[in-house]
């Protein structure tokens, strides 16, 4: 039988051959459906999302837009075929000319829904990312080699944001998510203003699109509003189709140093909670 000092010896040998993690050092912060990692090069993300089909289709459209929008003008993506830990997948690049910093989307399925990768970084950096996180069990812990920092109480512009009861809260990095009877949601970021004013546009031409439905009748206005108590002005779309009415409102606005980009949607012919949470 070994003895200990043979045992501990044995214990190092293994943690010394170990290869590192790509995400060593990374701190990784629990968001909905998965984790945040931000990391001194890079930044990704992993959400383990319970959409199938269709569904996971628009899940990883949307996010291919909000990489666009962080790119900024003058983004292009493509589709390339990279070989992650868990075989061939679809990643779409977005990039700027010039630029040594990418965005890399990937989406594949699990056998309870899809897994959808985000990284923002060198190519090669992200390359490592995305095939560690890749091959993670579902809905596991943080990435070995990361460490685990919880999030922020849920704030806007330096003040708490009340959750309404019933209502589900997510922190996310420089953000946050309130839905409320699963239809009726408000969200916000913070950035810098070119990235702030570049998300509006992007979510206003994908909500004008996913509001062009057969059947239903949109008017679109701007409108004076607020912004966590900043004055501002609003798009607002009201769309109906016979009895069912649905308000979506977006807007930018200033926040100390940084700028808000804040978005919701209601059912109704108003703005209600919890959209009221954060425009006013």
């Amino acid at each position: 039988m070994p003895t200990l000092p043979a045992l501990l010896a044995l214990v190092l040998s293994a943690q010394q051959q170990r290869p590192p993690s790509a995400l060593d050092g990374c701190e990784a912060t629990p968001v909905e459906n998965g984790w945040q990692y931000d990391c001194a090069d890079a930044r990704a993300r992993l959400e383990d999302l319970p959409e199938v089909g269709d569904a996971a289709v628009k899940s990883l459209a949307a996010r291919v837009a909000g990489a666009r929008a962080v790119v900024g003008e003058g983004s292009r993506s493509r589709v390339e075929k990279r070989l992650l830990g868990v075989g061939q997948v679809d990643v779409v690049i977005t990039e700027r000319p010039g630029s040594p910093v990418a965005n890399f989307v990937a989406g594949f399925p699990f056998a309870a829904g899809t897994r959808v990768l985000i990284c923002s970084g060198g190519d090669r950096r992200c390359a490592r990312v995305l095939s560690g996180l890749s091959g993670m069990p579902w809905r596991s812990a943080n990435a070995r080699g990361s460490i685990r920092k919880d999030p922020a109480p849920l704030a806007l512009a330096g003040r708490v944001v009340p959750v309404p009861a019933g209502c589900q809260a997510t922190t996310e990095p420089r953000g946050g998510r309130v839905v409320c009877a699963k239809t009726d949601w408000v969200g916000w970021v913070s950035t810098d203003e070119a990235t702030a004013r570049q998300m509006r546009t992007t979510f206003g031409e994908t909500m004008r699109k996913t509001l062009d439905r057969p059947g239903w009748k949109n008017a679109e206005a701007e409108v004076p509003c607020k912004v966590a108590r900043v004055e501002t002005r609003c798009v607002r779309v009201l769309a109906e189709s016979g009895d069912d009415r649905l308000v979506v409102q977006w807007a930018v606005a200033p926040a100390g140093q940084d700028f808000t980009f804040a978005s919701c949607m209601a059912r109704g012919a108003k703005i209600g909670s919890p959209c009221s949470l954060v425009f006013e």
